[in-house]
């Protein structure tokens, strides 16, 4: 049974209608969020089983932009997070927020890793 890796980096565009796009990756089909914070991400090529997902957010700097080169940060609250929600052959959900724990758009960093017939 072979093994399957799929990866990504979800950003927003810096407008007044934050439009999500996946910034780098391999193996996502499709994002979509309903409601804001709330993220289901299909793969192109379903698993055999569940896939392990691990997830995390993605410190976005005081100017709030998506270039991942924060290196002279302390970076953000430890409050801010993502939470992973469900988990399918076919796709995962999971939510983000802000330090208050208001679900809020935000950079996600993710890896997805299963088994493949």
């Amino acid at each position: 049974m072979a093994t399957n890796i799929v990866y990504g980096n979800l950003c927003f565009e810096q407008d007044e209608n934050h439009n999500l796009y996946l910034k780098s990756g391999i193996g996502v089909g499709t994002v979509e969020e309903s409601p804001t914070g709330v993220y289901t991400v299909t793969f192109e090529t379903n698993f055999s089983d569940r896939p392990t997902v691990v997830l995390t957010q993605i410190f976005e700097g005081k100017d709030q932009s998506d270039d991942l080169d924060h290196f002279t940060s302390d970076g953000g609250n430890t409050r801010d997070n993502a939470v992973l929600i469900a988990v399918a052959t076919d796709k995962f959900k999971l939510c983000v927020g802000n330090d208050s724990g208001d679900k809020k758009h935000r950079m996600v960093g993710f890896v997805a890793v299963g088994p493949v017939d």
